[in-house]
């Protein structure tokens, strides 16, 4: 039953007092052994304090190390105890950060770290060489100084753990806890039973319960004891490690250390059963079953045991409930016990606070009173060091501290520095604190000091500055607000080094600043004004943290004049006042409040966020209160101010660090101090994605967005325009007729008013809920930048009117506006289309040049034409003047034809005729205009269309990639994702759960699913999710099901046979006779009368062929299966058309009778014998397209076809538009303009007597092509 302990040694652990550290060490031995702890362990590099940094170079460090460690060793203290301590060791060249283990004047173990820390505010990697070779010992070389103590020349060096009569130790390191593979896994189950932890681990505001999990958790799952030993106090630099040492077994804690406190020593002891330990092991199956197999530690067998033999009544310790420090209560302590740490070993006298009667310096004076009532505290529970350290500090041998408010007035200096831009209110909330906790408190005006700059600089230049509210610029403003700042910073330092000197005291104070990381990171404040100080204890605390302490404080050291504090709003009071009161505000000068700032501060630091990943966070987070172009607007304008005052940060006042989102620019947040600020990359990404979420994200508004994209609406609405579109087919003038002739068609059925008016009503209604909708999702603010939908509306608002008109007119008016507009609704509700249509409008101005270019083509052309085709006297010679170019519209009309059209010899024979010379004049305007300027045209036109819609496309999946990660980052901010993740992911069980609700094609969806499904891990980094969705990009492999296993012989030769490919090319040799077949018969048939044809010989061809296709198809379902067979697209085409044909020949045989010579029957039924057989023969020949697959290059031709006509949609749409609405206006302006010709008979004069002139719209019966409907 061995007795542990850990025992944290305080701040004076240093490199600067090895004498002291020495003491320190050998103090708490000495307690452990009073104590009766077997076993003592230390914090991390006890010996020269973790805080070195760069003088780990120095080989005095490594000196003066083991010449401490020499004392220890010699020391009495350190017999009969297993002493643990921390060093740094320098072992063939290279430095190592490490544990020396000893016991009765001999090294045990000199154990390296494996892990070192080396993120946020540690660098261990660049003072130290992390230990790489596990499981491995090599022999040390002592130097002489430890030689003539121990007298050893080597001592074990590496990855070991050492066995004692009793049990077994094994050693971890502070940033090996935390590590993923920690040892304490690998070394409790090869039997360890003890782990011990020295950690150099600092004070982050809400950071203790991660500690004691890790550390609990470690003997849960593996059984065990855990000792971990922390350093504690500041070690010189902005860091306080806050002690918080702790025992724990079995997942449990038995003892824990104070995390606040002024004491230099603090011991915990333990005593544990150690058969508790094997017991809760022996229960874990699952761990006996690992430790079968664990890789065996060099065991360093110690003579010693941590147990006694008669230790039987020794009572054993329990476990205890953690009791954690809330944040208010950690502002109140920590900060505390740095300012202590700071103040006695800086030898200053106290500290100045300009205090400003805001919150933030009120909080750093509350810190101050804290500090205050921790001494008191210490001295009363009779810490001799810290009374010893408050006598110095006050010059007073006998003084001994005992009120809180009367230290206070002796340590602490505030001055209220006035302008007339001040307040009386923070006057006097300035006073009234300072009287409450005690401080010597000092009021002063700056006013003259200010006018006296601002008078030199108007002396100097001649002109004088004026603040905005004067009629003043931003920078003069701006001028003027940073002279009152930098002003009261030269004053608070010399009032800092004369004040005591004015009150007949020594010494001088120490300036402190009171910027908070929130403004720090906003960089809201005056580079060299008051935040510019000796240090800072808030400046790694937040504005909301502050707030909540302020009211602790009310709570706790009944200071009242707090009340106010907090009630009033955050000013720097560096403008005029209005009407004597405050005008100027913190977060209106920011434009952020102090709540969004901590936001932005966690999410870009913490999360790791850059610009775009912040907005993709946040448009979740505040889906509820802000549209994503708000949300973007904010982070835009954060970012901008953030890499404008980003320099401020290298001038930072050092400061307690307490935030994980800190901006200290010192060694915790490496970044440049030079920024491009207007972001140009990352904002476009945000405008991009924030353009393609233009709806409001709110959970409501979500539900109805997933409601109005459904595929049941999206029908709704595709069938509510392919209606308004059809229905002009039957509104008057109806087009319900079978034929368009004029001179044959009958009148028309049309439509009763009202009816088509109906339906009409009822297509608006639906488009008026899409308005609706659409405009609600996106919000007002995006809606009048949408000109589409105020299109929508629009063309909604002028058809609603002329339907209202139509009403009125009893449906009897002859124009109708609206329906040259129906083709908008078809274009509105195509994104393809609107891009097509983008796409044509870029086109334009590069058109515009060659467009011009042509113009002068033709106009010169018409000129020389004119010129060189003048009318002469010899009118039988002037034909071409005649016809072509008797004046400028005929001239221009001629040429135009000739350029546009393939009837070139018209224009050209009469000159031709003439003079073969005039030949030259077309051949030249010919070839000018088709083979190079309409060639140029087009090519201009393919050149700018395809350059756009390349573009557009590679948006679109830049967009959809964006989009990708943007799911990402949502995804990665629910509560699935673990908070102790280094990164960020993404939980596979979420993505599954969003997966099932999203619509997307099945194949990506079932690929994507199929994928999580056997993922190994439980979540997915930024790079797996966006790997994932790469199924997107990829084209469809379709896996075809396996064909049925035959048991029987005969059947798998059938199988074999009929599957074999070389059956399908029999079934297109078969197929290809048929067609030859059917072509014989029909040339042979050509030229007879109905009457003396025979449908035998087709008949019974047809007959044949029938029976073999089915035939082909059962043996081939035989082979392949059913469900493989139907899994070919050519198959289907092939079965579907046998099916059909055998019906259609089931159908023939059963009316008219099987073929036989002469078959002729009369006409039965709805069709003739003859229209049956032509309809069974047509389909034959469609079946023959069978062969397209078993063509490789014909089969990729006519897929190139297919993914063109299904490329070209939006082409077809934009067409159906056009045609649409010309066809509306044909109709208006040119209905009942042909008329036929009042003498029936004239039909048929063009073949008899050739009356009509040819080439007339008479002459070549055009009757049919009219405006009529």
């Amino acid at each position: 039953m061995p007795g542990l302990h850990g025992a944290v040694p305080g701040a004076a652990a240093r490199p600067e007092r090895p004498a002291g550290v020495s003491s320190i060490a050998l103090a708490g031995i000495d307690i452990a052994k009073r104590r009766g702890a077997r076993y003592r362990l230390g914090p991390e590099l006890e010996i020269c304090g973790y805080g070195c940094s760069d003088h780990y170079y120095e080989s005095d460090t490594l000196l003066h190390s083991f010449q401490v460690l020499a004392k220890l060793l010699e020391s009495p203290a350190t017999q009969d105890i297993i002493c643990d301590v921390g060093m740094p060791v320098l072992h063939r060249n290279v430095r190592y950060n490490c544990r020396v283990i000893f016991l009765n004047k001999k090294i045990l173990l000199i154990r390296p770290k494996i892990a070192l820390a080396n993120a946020g505010n540690y660098r261990e990697l660049r003072w130290f060489t992390p230990w790489n070779k596990a499981r491995h010992v090599e022999e040390y070389f002592l130097p002489r100084i430890i030689q003539e103590v121990t007298g050893q020349e080597t001592v074990p060096f590496g990855d070991a753990v050492l066995a004692t009569k009793d049990t077994c130790l094994g050693a971890e390191i502070c940033e090996e806890l935390w590590a993923p593979n920690s040892p304490h896994i690998e070394m409790g189950l090869d039997g360890v039973e003890i782990f011990t932890n020295s950690s150099g681990s600092h004070h982050v505001l809400r950071k203790a319960h991660t500690r004691v999990d890790l550390v609990n958790s470690a003997t849960a799952k593996n059984g065990g004891i855990y000792l971990l030993a922390n350093q504690k106090g500041c070690d010189g630099d902005r860091l306080y490690y806050d002690g918080c040492a702790m025992i724990s077994m079995n997942g449990e804690t038995i003892a824990q250390g104070s995390q606040f406190s002024l004491d230099d020593v603090e011991v915990l002891v333990a005593t544990l059963d150690l058969e508790d330990v094997r017991s809760y092991r022996a229960e874990i199956s699952s761990r006996n079953l690992a430790a079968s197999k664990a890789n065996p530690y060099p065991r360093i067998k110690v003579s010693f045991a941590l147990s006694c033999s008669d230790d039987v009544a020794v009572p054993t310790c329990m476990p205890i409930q953690w009791r954690h420090h809330s944040p208010e209560e950690e502002i109140s302590l920590g900060p505390a016990c740095w300012l202590w740490d700071y103040l006695r070993r800086s030898k200053q006298a106290g500290f100045l606070l300009p205090l400003s009667g805001g919150i933030d310096s009120s909080a750093t004076a509350c810190i101050v009173y804290s500090m205050c009532h921790q001494v008191c505290l210490a001295v009363k529970n009779g810490n001799a060091d810290v009374l010893a350290d408050v006598r110095k500090i006050v010059n007073d041998e006998t003084y001994v501290p005992e009120d809180p408010r009367e230290f206070c007035r002796r340590v602490f200096t505030t001055c209220y520095m006035a302008s007339e831009n001040s307040s009386q209110d923070t006057c006097n909330r300035a006073k009234l604190l300072a009287e409450q906790i005690g401080s010597y408190h000092i009021n002063l005006n700056i006013d003259a000091a200010v006018k006296a700059i601002v008078g030199i600089f108007s002396m100097v230049t001649g002109r004088t500055p004026r603040f905005s509210v004067y009629g003043g610029s931003n920078r003069e403003n701006l001028a003027l607000q940073n002279v009152q700042a930098r002003l009261r910073m030269v004053l608070a330092y010399l009032f800092a080094q004369l004040t005591l000197w004015t009150r007949g005291m020594p010494g001088g104070l120490l300036v402190l600043g009171s910027a908070n990381v929130d403004e720090s990171l906003r960089g809201y404040l005056t580079k060299y004004d008051c935040s510019s100080a000796d240090i800072n204890p808030i400046g790694g605390i937040s504005k909301t943290d502050l707030k909540n302490f302020i009211q602790y404080c009310i709570e706790n050291f009944q200071l009242t004049a707090l009340r106010s504090i907090m009630s009033a709003p955050p000013t720097a009071e560096l403008e005029p006042l209005v009407d004597g009161q405050v005008a100027q505000t913190d977060e209106a000068d920011m434009g952020m409040t102090y709540a969004e700032l901590s936001i932005y501060g966690k999410l870009r630091k913490i999360a790791r966020a850059g610009p775009y990943s912040m907005f993709c966070k946040l448009i979740n987070m505040w889906k509820e209160i802000c549209t994503p172009r708000e949300v973007a607007s904010k982070v835009k304008h954060f970012f901008r101010m953030y890499s404008i005052n980003r320099h401020k940060m290298t001038t930072l006042t050092p400061s307690y660090h307490a935030e994980n989102y800190s901006p200290d620019d010192n060694r915790f947040d490496l970044r440049p101090f030079l920024y491009n600020t207007t972001w140009s990359w990352q904002f476009r990404c945000i405008d991009k994605q924030y353009r393609s979420i233009n709806h409001r994200v709110d959970a409501k508004s979500l539900w109805l967005y997933r409601w109005y994209y459904s595929r049941t609406c999206q029908w709704i609405l595709s069938l509510t325009i392919t209606i308004i579109l059809a229905l002009v087919f039957i509104e008057k003038p109806s087009s319900l007729t079978i034929t368009s002739d004029v001179r044959y068609r009958l009148s028309a059925w049309n439509p009763p008013c009202g009816l088509t008016e109906s339906i009409e009503l009822l297509c608006f209604l639906v488009f008026m809920v899409d308005v609706s909708v659409k405009s609600y999702l996106i919000g007002w603010e995006e809606f009048w930048k949408n000109k589409w939908l105020m299109a929508y509306i629009l063309t909604l608002v002028v058809s609603l009117t002329d339907w209202i008109v139509s009403l009125s007119f009893f449906c009897t008016e002859n124009v109708r506006i609206r329906r040259i507009l129906r083709p908008f609704f078809l274009l509105q509700n195509s994104s393809m289309m609107k891009k097509t249509l983008k796409s044509i409008n870029s086109t334009l101005p590069e058109m515009a040049s060659v467009v011009l270019l042509l113009a002068v083509h033709l106009s010169l052309f018409t000129m020389f034409g004119m010129l060189l085709f003048a009318r002469t006297k010899d009118g039988q010679q002037d034909k071409e003047w005649v016809g072509y170019f008797r004046n400028l519209p005929d001239s221009l009309t001629s040429l135009l034809v000739l350029l546009t059209t393939a009837n070139n010899p018209d224009v050209m024979i009469p000159a031709y005729s003439k003079n073969r010379a005039y030949s030259i004049f077309f051949i030249l305007f010919t070839v000018l205009g088709n083979l190079f300027l309409m060639n140029l045209l087009t090519a201009i036109i393919y050149n700018q269309f395809r350059g756009y819609l390349l573009k557009s496309v590679q948006s679109s999946l830049f967009r959809r990639r964006l989009g990708i990660r943007a799911a990402f980052e949502v995804l990665s901010s629910l509560k699935e994702t673990p908070a102790s993740a280094q990164q960020s992911c993404v939980s596979i069980g979420a993505l599954l759960r969003v997966l099932q609700k999203v619509e997307m094609d099945s194949r990506c969806k079932q690929a994507i699913m199929r994928s999580l499904k056997t993922c190994s891990c439980d979540q997915l980094s930024a790079a797996q999710f966006q790997k994932l969705f790469e199924e997107l990009d990829k084209d469809a492999i379709r896996e075809h099901p396996p064909c049925p296993e035959y048991q029987s012989y005969f059947m798998q030769k059938m199988q074999f046979a009929f599957g074999h490919p070389y059956f399908g090319y029999l079934g297109n040799i078969v197929a290809l006779a048929n067609i030859v077949s059917i072509c014989v018969v029909l040339v042979m048939d050509a030229d007879k009368q109905p009457s003396e044809r025979d449908d035998f010989f087709l008949g019974a061809i047809n007959c044949f062929f029938i029976l073999y296709y089915l035939l082909e198809m059962l043996l081939k379902i035989l082979a392949m299966g059913l469900k493989r067979y139907l899994s070919y697209p050519s198959n289907i085409f092939d079965g579907l058309l046998t099916v059909i044909l055998l019906v259609l020949e089931i159908a023939t045989f059963a009316v008219y009778g099987f073929p036989h010579p002469g078959w002729k029957p009369e006409f039965m039924g709805l069709l003739s014998l003859w229209d049956m057989v032509r309809l069974v023969n047509m389909l034959i020949v469609f079946r023959f397209l069978r062969i397209i697959p078993n063509m490789k290059f014909m089969a990729l031709v006519v897929t190139t076809l297919l993914d063109l006509v299904k490329n070209l949609r939006a082409f077809a749409g934009i067409l159906v538009v056009v045609f649409y609405a010309f066809a509306i206006i044909g109709i208006m302006l040119f209905k009942g303009a042909i008329v036929p010709l009042g003498n029936t008979s004239a039909v048929n004069t063009t073949y008899n007597n050739g009356t009509l002139q040819c080439g007339t719209y008479e002459q070549l019966e055009y009757w049919p092509n009219n405006f009529d409907d």
